[in-house]
């Protein structure tokens, strides 16, 4: 997985590009749902805001997603 994050003290963009090339099992996949990823991604993004905490950054409007690294088009996207 790679996150990226850019954007200014105004608003804040992350993508978090999850990358599968490497799975061992893919049928574990079949158990990640679009809650699981959306669940994550609310935890990333409130990882983000603890991090902006008391900086220049902090009450930035923070939006993102995730991004298929492989393409492989897994219906949670």
């Amino acid at each position: 997985m790679d996150i990226r994050l850019s954007g200014d003290e105004d608003e804040l963009v992350y993508e978090a590009t999850l990358d599968f090339s490497n799975a061992d099992d893919y049928d574990n996949l079949e158990d990640v749902s679009k809650t699981k990823v959306k669940s994550f991604l609310n935890a990333l993004k409130s990882e983000i805001n603890s991090i902006i905490e008391d900086t220049d950054f902090d009450g930035a409007d923070i939006t993102g997603k995730a991004i298929d690294n492989d393409n492989l088009n897994y219906t949670w996207f």
